[in-house]
Formats: C-alpha cells, structure tokens, sequence
C-alpha cells in the first residue's frame, strides 16, 4: 500500500484489488471518507500489480487517480 496527496491536498491510500475475471485494479481510498476508485491497471499477476505500485512515481499515481472511476461492490471485486 503506498498514499499519496491530489493536487488538491486530499491524502489518498492506494493498494491493489482483484475484480472478476481475475482483472488488476489499483484502489484509491479517500482518507477523509469512505470514497474509493478505482483504475484498471495492466499486470500478469497481483505480484506484478505490486510491483507497479510500489515502483510507480507520484505523478503517475495521480494521473491513475485523476482517471479512476468509482468503484462500488455492485461493480464486484474486493475494496482491499
């Protein structure tokens, strides 16, 4: 898990999730709420999408978020 702060100074804690089909997401948890979005990201496996993200500059993170969409267990994977 790494965090991050948006150009707006709101802090973000972001991990890796798994939705259906075995697809990759980073999740992007809004510390002052209960907010989360999500960015499908391109990776083999969980180890991979770890590798990503801890490998990932700030400016990539937040390009990710600024692209993220909601996610919502109705959208299905796991929050964490």
């Amino acid at each position: 898990m790494r965090s991050l702060t948006d150009e707006c100074g709101v802090r973000w804690d972001v991990a890796v999730g798994k939705e259906s089909y075995g697809n990759l997401v980073l999740l992007f948890s809004r510390a002052d709420s209960d907010m989360v979005l999500r960015a499908t990201i391109a990776a083999a496996s969980r180890l991979e999408a770890e590798r990503t993200l801890r490998n990932a500059n700030l400016d990539e993170l937040r390009r990710l978020l600024s692209d993220a969409s909601p996610w919502t267990p109705a959208a299905g994977g796991e929050p964490r």
